[in-house]
């Protein structure tokens, strides 16, 4: 299927808001993101304190403890690539507002299974078994999370009108930003004055928060089910044609894999680079990821004010660039400081490109299949991440451990080398993105995006 001959295109409804405009766009929207905000501090404060209550309690002075830790990541990630795809069939089939209602209240369930195992009533369980029970309910939690995200970006699409949509997801992505930096710091003391009890209980009571909002929300008339035609299977076979036929959304997805893959060398061997390249102790390596974080938060801020004027189109091609650029940079740092600031400055356009997403998204796709447009684009880009970290991680140890290279006096070293070709790489992206991405105006129904000539 060509972009020109997409499938009949559904309009949302444009809702404006009551009164005056605001930051907060309308009414629902606001309840929407309040409840997010809670949602996301007691999501990242739960990742947190299952990592410490593996590595201090179910797995303490075992030599398989890193392993368990990082067994909660695979519990997580695991169900997205697995089952993503497949969850937005059912997005697009059901009513938007009940399927997250319903796993808001299945993801409380959840962890408050989790609390049980914690409390007391644990006590009398292997520590293999409750640690066997949190993957499950990590994993059963991430299945819901497939179903609740597409969900959520449907949503406020019907929410919102599409000249203000940029706005709102700049605001979302500030609810991202908000609990990475407050959950795992509420949950660390939490956990060591209470232990696992207390920060568990949060985390479950975040989703009821986010479920009484939700049931307050007035969803538009646009957000309920639509019947549609074939099986599941074949749904998703028309989503896949659909999504990887139309230019601008396949160009999305290929720009941020690469630019996923390209960046997540900074995760990888962030640690090797401070002690070898910075030359600075590895107890400072906090410091660094805390400056990503504070800078991704500043930007989030920001990123309501620019990508609503440059749009969404320019917005992401530009911090493509701008996030490589900034990434062969840092790949020549020798200096502690200078190596933080680049890091805060790099947490700008990394939001300004998160941001241009979401919008992207929905001015490409129709509404009937922005379930599956989004399924398929996170688990793609999720999978492109980590097989770039674990190919990253293989080329530091083997092919280029021990790289020693000189050229017109500037050395090159292993980490560094994969530093500056990541960026180069993403650099390269976003180059391809200019030209490649169609332009899409506000108000324009779904999938009739302008081409670039």
């Amino acid at each position: 299927m060509s972009d020109a001959t997409s499938d009949a295109l559904v309009q949302p409804p444009s809702v404006q808001p009551s009164g005056r405009a605001s930051i907060l766009i309308n009414r629902d929207f606001a309840l929407l993101w309040v409840g997010q905000i809670v949602s996301s501090i007691g999501d990242f404060a739960l990742s947190a304190t299952l990592a410490l209550w593996i590595a201090t309690r179910l797995a303490v002075n075992e030599p398989w403890a890193p392993l368990a830790v990082s067994g909660e990541f695979l519990a997580l990630t695991i169900p997205v690539v697995l089952f993503g795809p497949l969850a937005g069939v059912f997005v697009d089939r059901w009513d938007k507002r009940r399927t997250m209602l319903t796993m808001d209240l299945a993801r409380a369930l959840l962890v408050g299974l989790l609390v049980l195992l914690a409390a007391p009533l644990g006590d009398d369980l292997p520590s293999t078994w409750i640690l066997a029970g949190v993957y499950a309910v990590v994993a059963l939690s991430s299945i819901c999370s497939q179903l609740f995200n597409p969900s959520r970006l449907a949503l406020i699409g019907d929410l919102v009108p599409p000249a203000q949509q940029a706005r709102a997801s700049s605001l979302m992505f500030m609810t991202v930003s908000l609990g990475v930096t407050i959950g795992p710091a509420l949950a660390a003391p939490l956990y060591v004055a209470y232990g696992p009890v207390i920060a568990l209980t949060f985390d479950a009571l975040s989703f009821l928060v986010s479920f009484a909002v939700l049931w307050a929300l007035r969803a538009p008339k646009g957000t309920r089910s639509e019947t549609t035609a074939g099986g599941v299977l074949g749904e998703l076979a028309s989503g896949l044609r659909y999504f990887f036929h139309h230019r601008g959304l396949r160009t999305l997805l290929i720009v941020t894999a690469l630019t996923l893959a390209g960046s997540s060398a900074i995760n990888t061997l962030g640690i090797f680079f401070l002690t070898t390249n910075l030359q600075s102790p590895a107890a400072w390596f906090g410091l660094l990821s805390a400056a990503t974080g504070i800078g991704i938060l500043i930007g989030s801020l920001c990123a309501v004010w620019i990508v609503p004027r440059l749009g969404p189109v320019r917005s992401f091609w530009i911090s493509v660039l701008v996030v490589g650029g900034l990434i062969a940079i840092y790949a020549r740092q020798t200096d502690f400081i200078s190596a933080v600031a680049l890091l805060l400055l790099l947490g700008l356009p990394s939001a300004a490109l998160n941001v241009a997403i979401g919008p992207l998204i929905l001015a490409y796709t129709p509404r009937a299949m922005v379930g599956r447009a989004a399924a398929i684009f996170t688990p793609t880009t999720s999978l492109a991440a980590a097989l770039s970290a674990a190919l990253v991680g293989y080329l530091a140890s083997t092919l280029l451990g021990g790289f020693d290279l000189s050229l017109g006096g500037i050395a090159f070293g292993p980490y560094d080398t994969v530093y500056l070709l990541s960026g180069v790489l993403i650099v390269a992206s976003g180059i391809y993105a200019m030209g490649r991405l169609p332009v899409a105006h506000p108000g324009a129904a779904p999938g009739d995006a302008i081409e670039p000539s």
